[in-house]
């Protein structure tokens, strides 16, 4: 099994403090939904409609979370490709002259 790095910058950092934010919300839109009056279990806390747009509502947050969490691995993938570029060496072959590296050597001079 192939271990993966996983890079621990501020931005993945902020899209952990997203995520919970996001947990929260979904956590109190699914109570609104399933809350009950005390005392009657039949009869619900909100009315149909608040329920429905509670469950739109984590319809819309899942959705676009697991587009968020697409494009995250995807640019993940990426990072971990060119870092795996980056490791493996600079290839002298791939250089064809057109941007040549400048020498310190006539700093010194």
């Amino acid at each position: 099994k192939e271990h993966t790095k996983v890079r621990l910058t501020q931005e993945t950092l902020k899209g952990l403090k997203r995520d919970t934010e996001t947990l929260k919300e979904v956590r109190d839109l699914r109570q609104v939904d399933a809350e009950s009056k005390q005392g009657n279990a039949t009869i619900k806390a909100h009315a149909a409609k608040e329920r429905k747009n509670a469950r739109r509502a984590i319809k819309k947050i899942t959705a676009s979370e697991i587009a968020k969490d697409t494009s995250a691995e995807e640019r993940e993938k990426q990072w971990q490709l060119e870092e795996k570029a980056r490791l493996a060496g600079y290839n002298i072959s791939d250089f064809d002259g057109s941007h040549p590296q400048p020498s310190l050597l006539s700093l010194v001079i």
